[in-house]
């Protein structure tokens, strides 16, 4: 198995997108997560949304059904069990439904924050400057037929909720609006989520996405953030993905805007397009060995500025029984060059790879892990086995480690290929997200 990519012309993205850029500061978060973020000029309602609440909690579950179209804060949309003003904080233990051919409106300037459940089957509208924080255990399920749109200025904020869009739901976030993704959150996306020009996805949390994701503005994977982009799924870039975090690809990414890593990506999947930070991908075949055989191991470069020819690229091997031959390195030709691997003990070595960089690349390095067994008959064994295996990602120039994903590995998939750019973040300005106080009004 091996990482397949294809290169071609992209665009470096200088700048991000003007109008969209400031969101007020959060007070004692972490530094480096979306919380710890610096002030600007983001909604007030926003804010309000996580003062004081203005519920008390109900001691038994109750469920609010929308039989007509509406506002979210108009009572006469509503039949609610037990009988009460709707508010504008869903406690836990609370369904909100939402049934086919029903458009339910957050009207503008309002913050309604979710600590229970929305079930969303037909229409879920985000007004100017209005926001939705799904808060605690809140969660949204975004059916077949449900859509969930935003607009001029408005946050979808999921902040440590889940939010579950199902094969057919669209999720779209247009009009200069944000959907914040904080850490311990989850987004599951088996259907079509958009940014649309001039709209942000900022994550610090997961993205598991065997669906649909296109992205006409921006994506930031932050330090922290992982998205998974499974066998089915495909993400679709005419902007530009940021990725200071962990993208794992086993499905497809096309990318005609640009893509700029400083955290890793990793995985067996195909990306089209080039990215604006140099990688290093490492791929060794056979995957499983037996000892004293050998393995063909190359690297290609990713994301040069050049064709990479002439530079040498060094391999070494964390297994002190293995080797290199012609040597433990090779002269990239078109950015890439193979060695051949062997390894006189069984284990489960992981290769790696270092571009020393030129006058147009910084430096960056990818390592693979291969298995090595007694004998073929071993080695055969292992192909059949099922097995759950961590991997760390390598850390990147700046320090800052990627996160230990877990994947799932079997049959001719044991190879878990990882790329890290080692390079410096370019400084840009970004959107930031609202503070984290307790849910209000």
């Amino acid at each position: 198995m091996g990482l397949s990519v294809s290169t071609g012309p992209g665009r470096t993205t200088a700048a991000l997108i003007l109008g969209v850029l400031v969101i007020p500061a959060l007070l004692s978060a972490p530094s480096g997560s979306l919380a710890a973020r610096s002030s600007g000029d983001a909604p007030s309602s926003v804010g309000a949304a996580q003062d004081s609440p203005s519920y008390s909690t109900p001691t038994s579950s109750c469920f609010y059904n929308a039989t007509e179209s509406g506002n979210w804060n108009d009572p006469g949309v509503w039949s609610s069990t037990p009988a009460a003003p709707f508010p504008n904080t869903v406690p836990a233990g609370c369904t909100v439904n939402i049934p086919e051919s029903t458009v339910v409106t957050v009207p503008d300037g309002l913050s309604v924050v979710v600590l229970g459940t929305v079930q969303n089957g037909a229409s879920l509208v985000v007004n100017e400057y209005a926001s939705i924080i799904f808060r605690g255990m809140g969660t949204l399920n975004n059916g077949a037929h449900g859509s969930v749109s935003t607009n001029v200025g408005s946050a979808f904020d999921n902040h440590g909720g889940v939010i579950n869009n199902d094969a057919g739901g669209q999720i779209t976030i247009g009009n200069s609006a944000t959907f914040y993704n904080r850490g311990n959150s989850t987004i599951s996306n088996a259907g079509t989520i958009t940014v649309q020009a001039g709209a942000e996805l900022l994550s610090e949390g997961r993205v598991q996405n065997s669906g649909s994701i296109s992205d006409k503005g921006l994506i930031e994977n932050l330090i922290g953030g992982t998205i998974t982009n499974l066998a089915t799924g495909t993400i679709n870039d005419d902007y530009e993905i940021l990725n200071e975090g962990a993208i794992s690809n086993v499905g497809s990414i096309t990318n005609s805007g640009a893509i700029t890593n400083n955290g890793t990506i990793q995985g067996s999947g195909i990306i089209t397009g080039r990215l604006v930070t140099p990688a290093t991908i490492v791929s060794c075949s056979p995957d499983l060995i037996s000892v004293d055989s050998r393995a063909s191991c190359t690297v290609r470069m990713l994301g040069t500025m050049d064709l990479t020819d002439g530079e040498a690229v060094s391999f070494a091997s964390s297994s002190d029984t293995g080797s290199f031959s012609p040597s433990a390195s090779c002269t990239l030709e078109s950015g890439s060059c193979s060695v051949t691997y062997e390894d006189s003990a069984p284990g489960s070595p992981k290769v790696t790879a270092d571009y020393p960089g030129d006058s147009n690349d910084r430096v960056s390095s990818g390592n693979t892990t291969i298995t090595v067994s007694e004998s073929t008959v071993g080695a055969a064994a292992a192909t059949s086995a099922t097995s759950l295996t961590s991997i760390a990602p390598t850390t990147t120039a700046a320090g800052s480690p990627g996160l230990p994903l877990t994947y799932l590995v079997g049959a001719a998939a044991v190879v878990v290929i990882i790329i890290s750019a080692a390079l410096s973040g370019r400084a840009r300005g970004r959107r930031r997200p609202p503070s984290s106080h307790s849910p209000s009004k």
